[in-house]
């Protein structure tokens, strides 16, 4: 009778272990599920793409009602369009290697299309007075034809930036005062209408 108490309690022991060992086993489980799915949080996160810093897009040199007066000569042109993008000096036709604007022959303020570096700032007997910008991505903007210009060489300038004001020149004496804007990139030119509202990158 002795024995069978004790086997009995050691039976007993024996499930009671058994039952907390399971039991424990199965919170154990649960909190892992539970902690399974939760994520880790970094405490450096790398920036979002609109944290990081948006490139500019090529903007007009000018504000206000400013019409374009002659376009840039694209070989994909019509041959009626290529005709008027044609610049006629000293008896010769050449094709205009940039884009002309005008407002009825007022003079008008020239914004930088792009942030950059004044790289070149000239006063040419044919063309002008003429500045060129470079942008960081080696975009070159020159801008021509111009009765004054406010920025110095090496200066550093920012999209909307005025640059100085539109002239005449001899070159396209007949399109009075206006403004001449070259578009550079590679050592390709580009014509400057179509590089409008696009970053460097897209060029």
């Amino acid at each position: 009778e002795i024995m069978n108490k004790k086997t009995y309690k050691i039976g007993l022991l024996f499930c009671l272990s058994v039952f907390v060992f399971l039991t424990g086993l199965v919170v154990y489980e649960k909190f892992n599920e539970n902690n399974r799915d939760i994520p880790v949080v970094s405490m450096n996160p790398t920036p979002t793409e609109t944290e990081t810093k948006t490139e500019e897009k090529i903007a007009k040199p000018y504000a206000g009602e400013v019409q374009v007066a002659r376009s840039f000569y694209d070989q994909s042109d019509d041959a009626e369009k290529q005709g008027k993008s044609l610049v006629l000096f000293e008896g010769v036709y050449r094709p205009n290697q940039g884009a002309d604007f005008t407002s009825n022959n007022k003079a008008f303020e020239v914004l930088a299309s792009l942030s950059g570096t004044v790289t070149s700032k000239k006063e040419d007997p044919i063309f002008g007075l003429c500045v060129s910008i470079e942008s960081d991505n080696g975009v070159t903007i020159t801008y021509q034809s111009m009765s004054e210009v406010t920025v110095e060489l090496n200066a550093k300038v920012k999209q909307g930036d005025v640059l100085g004001k539109t002239g005449e020149n001899l070159y396209e004496a007949d399109l009075g005062n206006h403004l001449h804007m070259i578009v550079e990139k590679n050592g390709n030119v580009l014509n400057p209408e179509k590089c409008f509202d696009k970053t460097t990158k897209e060029l």
